[in-house]
């Protein structure tokens, strides 16, 4: 106001990426990303028909991904319904080692058959398909302190290992393994 003028520098960087490339693809910068979960750039659906679906404004993010049905067996890795994300790494990113970690909204695990777990997959550029357990060891439904803090902060963080990112586009997939799994966001930080 007051026909002031005000010098504004900015530091801004161009960046090729190829035109084909997905319009909610995430773009590293200084060897960090974000990617909330209702950003995916693909889904499907297990074979019965079990997918995952929106929950907006729920969780810290403004929107958090759950399977439904509500209620259905355990899925083997692989075979569950996913979600895949796009990560761009520009030319002058680092490349390599990336330790991926999931942001989870509080949930219960359903089944005890096989301990305390509620577990998805995560596959990278079509490697080795892991399977992670969101879920700290020693955590009970109601009776334990890792269930009392993921309720009264909302949510959890679980390291979901370390991935490798190459230059261009790189794919991110996530399977749906047991119900309950509130997937918030993904956060891709360079070195171990």
């Amino acid at each position: 106001s007051g026909g002031q003028s005000v010098t504004v520098n900015v530091s801004a960087r161009v960046i090729d990426v190829p035109a084909d490339i997905n319009e909610k693809a995430a773009f590293v910068l200084d060897g960090e990303v974000a990617v909330v979960a209702d950003n995916y750039t693909d889904k499907g659906a297990s074979a019965d028909g079990t997918q995952w679906q929106v929950l907006e404004n729920y969780g810290k993010t403004g929107a958090t991904l759950k399977m439904f049905p509500v209620y259905t067996d355990d899925y083997a890795a692989g075979m569950g319904p996913w979600v895949e994300y796009q990560v761009y790494v520009p030319a002058g990113e680092p490349t390599g080692n990336y330790r991926l970690t999931g942001y989870f909204g509080q949930s219960n695990n359903i089944s005890f058959d096989e301990g305390n777990h509620l577990n998805v997959g995560v596959q990278v550029n079509s490697g080795q398909l892991k399977t992670v357990n969101t879920q700290e060891n020693g955590y009970i439904a109601g009776d334990s302190h890792g269930w009392n803090m993921n309720i009264l902060f909302a949510g959890h963080t679980m390291n979901l290992g370390s991935v490798s990112l190459n230059v261009g586009v790189n794919t991110i997939r996530i399977y749906g393994m047991d119900q309950n799994v509130m997937l918030q966001k993904l956060v891709l930080v360079s070195g171990n």
